[in-house]
């Protein structure tokens, strides 16, 4: 009885942790960065990337050290998958 009930216990768990995990899809120009979530969570908030793709900001207009806004979606995006990686 406490193998099964350990057995669905992990079934359980790997239902969870798949699911926080499919909720973020990775965009396929983010494929190459090494924070695939992080350039994700940008580019689907407002940022923007680089010419050429090698730098993603997460920032609305110009850094905020040059009168940017800071994107408060990207900070909330960030959060949420945290949030579900420590859940």
């Amino acid at each position: 009885m406490q193998a099964s009930f350990e057995k669905l216990a992990i079934a359980g768990l790997l239902s969870i942790l798949s699911t926080a995990a499919g909720a973020q899809s990775i965009r396929p120009e983010c494929k190459t960065f090494p924070d695939k979530i992080g350039c994700t969570c940008a580019l689907n908030n407002g940022g923007w990337m680089s010419p050429g793709g090698r730098v993603v900001y997460s920032t609305i207009g110009k850094p905020p050290i040059n009168g940017g806004q800071v994107n408060q979606a990207f900070i909330n995006c960030m959060a949420r998958v945290a949030h579900g990686r420590r859940g």
